[in-house]
């Protein structure tokens, strides 16, 4: 029986989130992209990615996104179903789920506190401690902010930040590595890997891999004994 063959790509909303969820995956043996879209550029930024995944697609493969984000207005708005992001993206056939943070996620990793202590913070403003941007003038001036308390049934809004989950860094790797091998075939891989090891000795790789780093060096000005 042939394999499903499945096309995963992780999307983030921050760089420094990103690198930390890059390292997780590879450590766990799963070889994909891993994109940060840096803020609310949620449409420019699907239309940027998105020949690469059409790309995948072509090739026959089920193509999923899934993503990680803060939990405020804006962050939340940026990913909901009928945002221009995933109807982007389900216009083509892409798969999208976010991850977190959602309802799910704040109460696995127990951050009903610190969403009442967002909500609650008056006084402190743009200032970061433990993933919540305390700085409640700009969650009332962001206008994705009634949309926000409608989906939440809250009267007052909240900021969660993605970077909050590395504080626990063990739940938050199983979090990445359950979710990604849901919708990543580590049987494909491997035989991949085991194709390329058939047809090349693992002499012949090192060799092919030094002289492209020669080359690469020359190209720069530097001489690679």
């Amino acid at each position: 029986m042939a394999l499903s063959t499945k096309y995963l790509e992780i999307w983030v909303e921050k760089n420094a989130i990103g690198s930390v969820v890059y390292s997780i995956v590879h450590k766990g043996g799963i070889q994909v992209v891993v994109t940060p879209n840096s803020g609310w550029s949620s449409h420019t930024f699907a239309k940027d990615n998105l020949d690469r995944l059409l790309e995948q697609q072509r090739k026959g493969k089920e193509v999923w996104v899934q993503y990680y984000g803060d939990s405020d207005p804006s962050g939340e708005r940026m990913s909901a179903l009928d945002s221009k992001m995933v109807r982007l993206l389900q216009k083509h056939g892409i798969h999208f789920e976010r991850i977190a943070i959602n309802d799910q996620t704040i109460k696995d990793f127990k951050m009903e506190n610190i969403k009442t202590a967002s909500m609650n913070d008056h006084q402190t403003q743009g200032k970061l401690e433990g993933g919540i941007r305390r700085d409640d003038t700009r969650k009332k001036g962001d206008p994705n902010t009634p949309w926000f308390k409608y989906k939440h049934n809250t009267l007052r809004a909240w900021q969660i930040e993605v970077d909050v989950l590395q504080l626990d860094l063990e739940q938050f790797t199983n979090l990445v590595l359950a979710n990604a091998r849901r919708r990543f075939n580590e049987d494909i891989q491997k035989q991949a890997i085991k194709k390329v090891k058939k047809l090349f000795s693992e002499k012949s790789i090192k060799e092919e891999l030094k002289d492209q780093i020669k080359a690469f060096a020359q190209e720069l000005g530097l001489t690679v004994m």
